[in-house]
């Protein structure tokens, strides 16, 4: 059996703009993660992804909610409980560093997610009825 080396490309430090593509829970070190997955949607890394975990935990200091404050462009309500569903093809922009693992291997890491800004393009490319939707209990 052959197996093909992955190829991986580090893109430079700087802020790209995305669609979270995929968002799927994962068991971490410190429990429960959702790993997150970017698509590049402009410029010369268009098409490559990006991936960030986040823990499950929900609330105004998490960065869970912060990713989804930013996602949603706007405030969150305080009584909006997440479907991660309602995140998936939503646009943001990506702040990139380089890292070095102690083996001196360098890789991306997100750093920051913000907001998608209508200057940008259209901001609500985002084809939804509410920005919030609600859900039955």
């Amino acid at each position: 059996m052959i197996i093909e080396q992955t190829k991986y490309e580090l893109l430079p430090v700087g802020e790209y703009t995305a669609t979270i593509v995929d968002i799927q829970p994962e068991d971490g070190m410190y429990g429960p993660q959702l790993k997150f997955t970017f698509l590049i949607d402009e410029g010369d890394f268009e098409g490559n992804t990006l991936s960030m975990w986040t823990s499950v935990k929900f609330n105004p200091k998490s960065k869970l909610y912060g990713l989804t404050k930013a996602a949603f462009n706007s405030p969150i309500p305080s009584n909006y409980n997440l479907d991660t569903k309602d995140l998936l093809d939503r646009q943001v922009r990506l702040v990139v560093v380089i890292k070095a693992k102690d083996d001196g291997t360098e890789f991306n890491k997100i750093d920051t997610v913000r907001p998608y800004h209508a200057e940008q393009k259209n901001d609500y490319d985002q084809e939804s009825p509410s920005l919030f939707p609600k859900r039955s209990s």
